[in-house]
């Protein structure tokens, strides 16, 4: 396995706009806000290290509104290939707001039974949880980080859950 190394630029606020002019030559290079969007949506560790591949290999021009976690979003969204088979871009343009629609589609299709309001410290992240919709009203809940570890939910009136 090769070492990956991920450079960060120390850049957190939401709030401001901020440029990166990069070269492929730079290696891979992202902004500390960026890592903690890969790391709240990847399915696996395997994933980031995927998507870091893709982006040092990736041969078209890349103009990106919105960092490296909108080419993420897009890479994730188009099943890991933007470019597949034979039909290879020279230029890829990504507009601003994909990373959000992400992030929003995700909450909407994966998060609407997820126990919000549950004062537990074991569901207290939902990005740590995998939730796929179950037969019979049922979610299914796989925790990232701890393998085997989940279980089924299903919500009952007054904000009452049964875990197992």
């Amino acid at each position: 396995m090769d070492v990956k190394i991920i450079r960060i630029k120390p850049f957190t606020d939401v709030t401001s706009h901020q440029s990166l002019l990069l070269n492929k030559e730079e290696g891979f290079v992202c902004t500390a806000l960026d890592l903690v969007y890969f790391l709240y949506s990847m399915e696996g560790f395997r994933e980031l290290l995927e998507f870091i591949d893709y982006s040092n290999q990736e041969s078209a021009s890349l103009f990106v509104m919105g960092g490296k976690s909108s080419l993420y979003y897009s890479w994730k969204e188009s099943n890991q290939h933007i470019s597949s088979g034979a039909i290879e871009y020279s230029s890829i343009f990504i507009e601003h707001g994909s990373a959000d629609d992400y992030i929003y589609n995700y909450y909407i299709n994966n998060l609407v039974r997820y126990p919000f309001d549950v004062k537990s410290k074991m569901f207290e992240y939902p990005y740590e949880w995998n939730v796929r919709k179950n037969e019979f009203g049922y979610s299914t809940l796989e925790h990232k980080g701890l393998l085997g570890f989940g279980g089924e939910l299903q919500k009952y009136a007054n904000s009452t859950y049964l875990f197992f």
